[in-house]
């Protein structure tokens, strides 16, 4: 019935939306993600439901780029990093979005990734950026770049597979892990559609070893992402598995030799941050099942102090802790700093974005767009949904019912994003 009203709610709908999110708890307007810059403390690149946030100056002022600037629409949560020159880098499905001017322009990545589903990104200590794609109709890949525009592949490490997440390990940038699926053709009518993947590379993704699945108890649609690498040893690794309790219940697994996984953790939400600090704590937050901290591996766990709701973490070149809250009550912050995971000092929240980055030329500023947000996060309070009778939500082609339409859609579609996409494969193949 859900999927029924989600379908009918969109049908008339201009907005692409072709993925959701995979955390059932998410709001309309929330932060997803903060990457910072490797060896800058001030710089970060955050995605939220409603864009990207750019800060050049540790949150003192932060700019909004919109959505459609980078290529993507609807509910689709893209990937980010920065790497050590600078130069942003966004996911999308039509390829990696780079900038080399901060943010002011925007062009995509070339070589073997051109025009792919981009799905993860990520920046190794030597400098080299690194993407896995989860595209139809051609073998998936592993793809490096040293100029950080022109990608080439490094290798298939299964023709089959769709990933979705790569992990590169600090202290050994040789030792990558990569999570990901690939579609089981005629599956029994009991069994899921996808088969879960880890695999491991220990020469810089040459070769791979796929890592054995049988300990994760999978839920409705199995699926892995790599969480965290310690940044000391580079076989101490932890996946993420969501959805194994229930509809957004998640499970956190270890493997101390980089292979052999073990239940360390659950929680009866999505694990939206995690997180292996430079201090040697670990964080596994939540939005509304709480934040828990561990000093020993991930062996023992003990309840933060601060209870924030936690959207997701990450950590500056100076050891700080960023942490995305809900921006409204009950955290009243979207971005806030910690020393130890443990306790949090308010950042900034929403009414810190100036408007969309001054720099964008005319057209990708989104200023329309912007108009609405703007009353949302400083106006005190939000336009009417259109009575019956009335043009519907996405059909007035005004940002503002755009808006809303996306907010029907983040309260309906409860599904793991990767089944959408796993749909989307079927349905192409």
């Amino acid at each position: 019935m859900i999927r029924f009203l989600l379908l009918a709610t969109l049908a008339s709908c201009s907005v692409n939306f072709e993925t959701t999110s995979q955390q059932s708890n998410i709001q309309p307007f929330d932060m997803l993600q903060v990457a910072t810059h490797p060896t800058n403390s001030d710089v970060l690149l955050a995605t939220s439901t409603f864009g990207v946030l750019y800060s050049k100056d540790g949150g003192v002022t932060v700019d909004w780029i919109c959505r459609s600037t980078l290529g993507y629409e609807g509910t689709f949560e893209p990937n980010t990093a920065i790497s050590d020159s600078g130069n942003l880098y966004v996911t999308s499905f039509e390829g990696l979005k780079v900038s080399t001017d901060d943010g002011c322009s925007w062009q995509a990545a070339t070589g073997d990734i051109a025009g792919l589903w981009v799905e993860d990104v990520t920046v190794d200590t030597n400098g080299a950026v690194l993407a896995v794609t989860a595209a139809n109709g051609s073998p998936n890949i592993v793809a490096k770049s040293t100029d950080g525009l022109s990608f080439t592949t490094v290798s298939v490490p299964d023709p089959d597979a769709f990933w979705r997440s790569i992990r590169v390990a600090k202290s050994d940038p040789q030792v990558i892990y990569i999570g990901g699926y690939k579609l089981i053709d005629n599956p029994p009518p009991d069994q899921p559609a996808v088969s879960p993947l880890i695999y491991r590379s220990g020469d810089g993704g040459l070769t791979w070893t796929a890592i054995d699945t049988s300990p994760f108890a999978f839920g409705q649609f199995p699926e892995t992402s790599i969480a965290m690498i310690s940044p000391t040893d580079p076989n101490l690794v932890y996946v993420h598995s969501p959805r194994e309790n229930g509809e957004s219940g998640s499970s956190l697994y270890r493997a101390t030799d980089g292979v052999t996984f073990e239940l360390v953790l659950t929680s009866l939400d999505f694990f939206s941050a995690l997180h292996f600090g430079s201090n040697g704590t670990i964080l596994a937050g939540t939005r509304t099942d709480g934040v828990k901290l561990s000093s020993d591996n991930g062996v023992t766990w003990t309840n933060a102090s601060q209870q924030p709701q936690m959207g997701c973490v990450s950590e500056t070149a100076d050891g700080t802790w960023i942490g995305c809250g809900s921006n409204f009550e009950p955290d009243n912050f979207a971005i806030a700093t910690s020393t130890d995971g443990n306790t949090w000092t308010n950042g900034w929240d929403f009414t810190r974005i100036q408007g969309p980055l001054p720099c964008l030329t005319q057209g990708q500023g989104c200023d329309g767009e912007w108009m609405t947000l703007d009353v949302t996060f400083n106006g005190g309070g939000e336009v009417d949904v259109p009575p019956p009778g009335k043009k519907g939500c996405c059909d007035s082609g005004e940002p503002t019912t755009i808006l809303y339409c996306l907010a029907v859609g983040l309260i309906l579609l409860r599904r793991p994003r990767n089944l959408d996409i796993a749909e989307k494969n079927l349905t192409l193949s």
